[in-house]
């Protein structure tokens, strides 16, 4: 049996061509889509995907260029992403500062972050 936060990354994935699941660590799930607006738009449709059950995740979206290798994507903007998915609570969607100049409309400002 698929764990559910596999079957809704796969589905967010699935709705772009250019859109994949590059890496998994543990439970946490590492997607590349080819837009913020996509991005964004899959880690809403996640989070209420999964509000009516036990899991509340967190979900980080940054925008940035990573270097693509043979393992997959890396570098500071991969490593930025997944330190902000960290501040946040189950529930709750964070945008990079990045992403939020791109995708601008109903995002509630938390401030910045020092961590």
């Amino acid at each position: 049996m698929r764990p559910l936060s596999q079957n809704i990354a796969e589905s967010s994935a699935a709705r772009s061509p250019r859109t994949r699941v590059s890496d998994t660590q543990g439970d946490a799930f590492f997607v590349a889509f080819p837009t913020a607006t996509g991005a964004v738009g899959a880690a809403a449709e996640a989070v209420d995907a999964l509000a009516s059950g036990p899991i509340r995740v967190r979900i980080a979206v940054h925008t940035g260029t990573p270097h693509l290798t043979d393992e997959g994507y890396v570098g500071e903007v991969v490593h930025l992403g997944a330190r902000i998915a960290a501040a946040g609570h189950g529930g709750q969607v964070l945008l990079s500062k990045e992403t939020g100049e791109l995708v601008s409309a109903g995002l509630t400002d938390l401030g910045a972050s020092t961590a």
